[in-house]
């Protein structure tokens, strides 16, 4: 006799909510997932500054996340994006032992991101967007089957998706825009050197999510006419910048907390043509000279976007398998399947055990910051 399906109720909880953040767009995307199942969810975070997409509860109402915890086969899942003490928050409210599993969409080890050691002991099962941040020597001590695998890409079925489906610029002539769209973190010291060695003379070049205020990348910009820098713009107001692009020129340093990264998905998906230099998880979504170009310096970088930007059937061959690649790899992922897995399997995993003093002192090293506002209960 066939099983019944176990009916769940997921907790989704998270730092803060912001439209167009990459930690929110992972929200977005797992309950997108979780729309294709008969489960119960509730989003609770720390802080919220927009919820356009999802109703969302912050963490000071209690009453309506006990009342959720007390339900029957409840589970967490953790999207992890920056330091946070709402894990510890919410397992003090439930009184119980729930099953967590953790969605980690950073890598695992830049400096100031580390996993904490109280984040990896409490979670049944730790879930990587990435085979570069799950293949990472930092987390080789965790079990194998305490960690998972899973790409958080949009599923064809997305509204996402969908809505990129006729997006392709068919511009021959007049000013050829190259585009990024990141954080000021993300933003290398010589990208600008890339830009400027770019051999097209009708070029523009836009970059998003750069704050307001004095900071290197405005003061760069400033010296440059054909340059226009845009702060974190919310997703839809960011879906038409990228519809602007004629190429996305995604530079990334090369010691980096990105992931696969949710802009450059956007990109591929409306059939821009990418040109990438850094970090090694993002090339995860293109293959050299077929899908994309991935360059290893600034000569090189700025030599493919010459060619792309002067060879207008370049850039549609390019956009057009970058795309069909990406939404094969969303296919062959049947992340919606895989995730109700993962929270099955989690019911029946114990928690992770054990840390290494060796983990815990370079934690300590790095992350001393966050262990005194876990301590002093400040964060912002």
């Amino acid at each position: 006799m066939e099983n019944k399906k176990r009916l769940m109720n997921i907790l989704f909880i998270f730092h803060n909510y912001r439209d167009g953040d990459g930690g929110s767009s992972a929200v977005d995307s797992l309950i997108e997932r979780n729309k294709s199942f008969d489960d119960d969810y509730l989003v609770v975070c720390k802080f919220k500054k927009t919820a356009k997409t999802i109703n969302i509860v912050t963490e000071e109402e209690e009453d309506t996340i006990i009342e959720f915890l007390s339900r029957p086969n409840v589970l967490i899942n953790y999207v992890r994006s920056m330091q946070s003490n709402i894990l510890n928050h919410i397992l003090k409210l439930s009184g119980k032992e729930i099953p967590v599993v953790m969605t980690v969409v950073q890598s695992p080890g830049y400096k100031r991101l580390m996993l904490s050691p109280y984040e990896i002991l409490h979670s049944n099962l730790i879930v990587f967007i990435d085979k570069t941040s799950y293949n990472h020597h930092i987390i080789s001590f965790i079990p194998p089957q305490n960690r998972a695998c899973i790409y958080l890409m949009s599923s064809s079925r997305d509204d996402r998706i969908q809505r990129t489906e006729d997006i392709f610029l068919e511009r021959n002539s007049g000013t050829i825009v190259y585009g990024r769209g990141s954080t000021l973190y993300k933003c290398p010291k010589d990208m600008f050197k890339v830009f400027d060695k770019i051999g097209v003379d009708n070029k523009l070049f836009r970059i998003v999510g750069i704050p307001e205020g004095d900071n290197w990348v405005r003061r760069e910009a400033a010296k440059r006419p054909n340059v226009e820098v845009y702060p974190q713009l919310k997703y839809d107001d960011w879906f038409e910048m990228c519809k602007s692009f004629d190429v996305f020129l995604y530079q990334l340093p090369d010691d980096c907390y990105a992931s696969i990264d949710g802009t450059l998905g956007l990109a591929i998906c409306m059939r821009k043509p990418v040109v990438y230099m850094g970090c090694d998880a993002p090339k995860e979504r293109l293959v050299h000279e077929e899908s994309g170009f991935i360059a290893n310096s600034v000569d090189e970088m700025a030599r493919y976007a010459t060619s792309l930007g002067k060879d207008f059937n370049l850039r549609k061959s390019i956009g057009e398998k970058g795309r069909e690649r990406l939404l094969l790899m969303a296919k062959d992922n049947n992340s919606e399947q895989r995730y109700h897995e993962a929270y099955e399997k989690s019911f029946s995993l114990p928690k992770i055990r054990i840390v290494p003093f060796s983990y815990r002192l370079r934690y300590l090293c790095y992350c001393y910051k966050d262990i005194v506002r876990n301590l002093l209960n400040y964060y912002k």
